[in-house]
């Protein structure tokens, strides 16, 4: 049963088109006349782009200075960073986060 929340799999996009889009500059910066290269950082880009909104319409900021509106909402919700351990997952649905006491932990990748 695979257990990766709609959160997690939208942050990880964002983490995985991030990456193409980081190494696509690198590349950029010493071959900047490679129009295929241009056209593919510009397709990861609007991407990107898409995703990160998606995810902060639907989850809140990723970033403090992400937050929007006349409500600080930073708060509000569980830190991109943060993730549940296996054993609060269920608690972390129905509460945004993490229940006092129970560990989070940086996103790994997975479950």
């Amino acid at each position: 049963m695979n257990n990766v929340t709609a959160y997690e799999t939208a942050l990880q996009q964002i983490r995985e088109t991030g990456f193409a889009l980081h190494e696509l500059v690198l590349y950029l910066d010493t071959h900047p006349d490679n129009r295929k290269a241009l056209s593919l950082y510009k397709t990861y880009k609007k991407k990107y782009d898409e995703l990160y909104a998606a995810f902060e319409k639907n989850h809140g900021p990723l970033v403090s200075f992400g937050v929007h509106g006349d409500r600080w909402t930073w708060t509000e919700h569980p830190w991109p960073w943060q993730t549940c351990q296996q054993n609060c997952r269920q608690t972390c649905r129905q509460n945004g986060g993490c229940a006092p006491g129970e560990n989070a932990r940086p996103w790994k990748g997975g479950n």
